[in-house]
């Protein structure tokens, strides 16, 4: 799998921001997710999840460079506008190591 630590702890840490029911709508949109070539992640394997675990399974399942950008198109949707941009500044430091 193509991830690398400071990518998982990228995305976690930025999920950590999200509010109980921003994750719940995070999840709502994730599995609505169709700007990939990948499916939509299942809703049975979204429910219950926190952030670790939603962090692990975008990663295994979109890989690390396409799990970012998954999630800056998803916090722009649910409106973490703010949280968006801190994430594209992140990856622009570290998208070096890719």
């Amino acid at each position: 799998v193509n991830y690398t630590p400071s990518c998982l702890l990228e995305i976690q840490k930025t999920l950590e921001n999200l509010s109980k029911d921003d994750l719940k709508r995070f999840h709502f949109y994730l599995k609505e997710y169709t700007k990939s070539k990948h499916k939509p992640i299942p809703q049975g394997k979204l429910e219950d999840k926190d952030t670790m675990d939603t962090t692990t399974l975008m990663t295994n399942y979109y890989g690390c460079k396409e799990a970012l950008q998954v999630t800056k198109d998803i916090l722009k949707e649910i409106n973490q506008q703010e949280l968006a941009r801190q994430l594209e500044k992140n990856i622009r430091v570290f998208q070096k190591t890719f």
